[in-house]
């Protein structure tokens, strides 16, 4: 059984599933930029990275948030 699951809906389209055992990595984009989501498995537990990036790839990523999936666990 998988671990992860991502669904992505857009206006005209169904819904999609997509599954990730060790990892998942989602991205969100527009001609202005994108969003970028990476959740994964550590030995600290599950990790998250959500970053906002320029849409051609230059420039500087803008991290928003890279920790625990739940921020009361951090140690």
């Amino acid at each position: 059984m998988a671990k992860f699951r991502g669904i992505v809906q857009g206006d005209e389209r169904t819904e999609v599933t997509r599954l990730g055992h060790k990892r998942i990595h989602v991205e969100a984009q527009s001609w202005e930029g994108k969003v970028v989501t990476e959740m994964y498995e550590s030995d600290a537990g599950v990790q998250v990275c959500v970053r906002l990036e320029p849409h051609h790839g230059h420039g500087i990523s803008n991290v928003l948030y890279y920790g625990p999936v739940d921020p009361e666990k951090e140690s």
